[in-house]
């Protein structure tokens, strides 16, 4: 089995193209609505974007920086973007959806993970 991105956006809905940062330090949110690639279903998961001046920023404040749930690039650019969302998500396969969920879990926060803490 295999997923695939049916959408990707800002939180606030829009297109990425349409976040246009003033400044080459930048951060936003990109949400991706996931399924498995032949059958129904989706989950929602984001990524925190950010320039690798505002990510070197963050580690320069305390001498280092998580990186789970962050894409780091030189420039604010949707194509390329896009590009590396698809390609994770493309990289991923396994037996059963929770499998794949899993994977992903490794480089973006899914819509559950805070609930699933709270179980614990």
């Amino acid at each position: 089995m295999k997923a695939t991105i049916r959408e990707i956006t800002l939180t606030n809905g829009e297109p990425i193209a349409s976040f246009a940062p003033r400044q080459s330090e930048f951060e936003t949110t990109v949400q991706l609505i996931i399924g498995p690639e032949h059958g129904p279903g989706e989950e929602l998961f984001d990524v925190t974007v950010c320039s690798a001046a505002a990510y070197l920023k963050k580690m320069n404040v305390k001498g280092y920086a998580w990186s789970h749930a962050i894409l780091a690039v030189d420039q604010f650019e949707p194509g390329l973007i896009t590009r590396a969302l698809k390609e994770l998500v493309g990289s991923v396969e396994g037996s059963e959806w929770n499998a794949l969920v899993q994977q992903l879990r490794k480089f973006l926060r899914w819509e559950f993970d805070e609930f699933n803490q709270r179980k614990a």
